[in-house]
């Protein structure tokens, strides 16, 4: 009788680590699972994990003269540098800039992906010390339903070039773009452009 007990307890115990061990391989398959589905989305790269990334520079920022945002990557020959600044880091979302045509001593800076480009979750930064910007072009194609903070994204934009720079917007990003109106530093110049269908 009491070999038949200690045999129960370590078939029990024996049973009770294949469940748990089983209950853990799901858990770990669903996780999985949900992960690769989030990461498939075009999505821009967060200036808080990447920080020390050249798209972020300042000395390189404050040379930009105007953005350029499109949903189709045309990356010309003439490109002077290219980054990938996808959060995957998969080459869905580009950045490059070319030399301005009228100002020979800044650039323009072009961010392309192929279809739609989501803002990150965390886009506070994101356009931000861009000092001599003139305009922003095509911030209408920014994808911004996934983003849950936009603090400082556009803090110290334009403040040298004293140009106010106009945001356009869709019904899907006009309450970022208010929000985004409505928290601007002192030195940033920004406004609220027209509806875009």
């Amino acid at each position: 009788m009491r070999i038949k007990k200690k045999y129960i307890i370590v078939f029990g115990f024996i049973l009770f680590c294949f469940i748990s061990l089983g209950y853990f391989l799901l858990q770990t398959t669903i996780k999985s699972t949900n992960t690769v589905s989030i990461s498939l989305i075009p999505m821009i790269m967060s200036y808080f994990a990447n920080w020390n990334h050249d798209f972020f520079s300042s000395t390189f920022r404050v040379k930009v003269k105007n953005i350029f945002i499109d949903d189709q990557i045309r990356l010309p020959s003439n490109a002077i540098e290219e980054w990938d600044v996808s959060a995957n880091q998969d080459g869905s979302i580009i950045a490059y800039y070319i030399a301005n045509a009228i100002d020979s001593n800044l650039y323009d800076l072009y961010i392309e992906g192929n279809d739609s480009i989501y803002t990150n979750y965390q886009s506070n930064d994101l356009l931000r010390s861009f000092s001599n910007l003139h305009t922003v072009s095509g911030i209408e194609k920014l994808n911004t339903s996934l983003t849950t903070n936009t603090s400082h994204m556009f803090s110290a934009t334009s403040h040298h070039s004293g140009v106010q720079v106009t945001l356009n917007y869709t019904i899907n990003n006009e309450t970022l773009v208010d929000d985004l109106i409505g928290k601007k530093s002192a030195q940033t110049n920004l406004v609220k452009g027209v509806l875009i269908f």
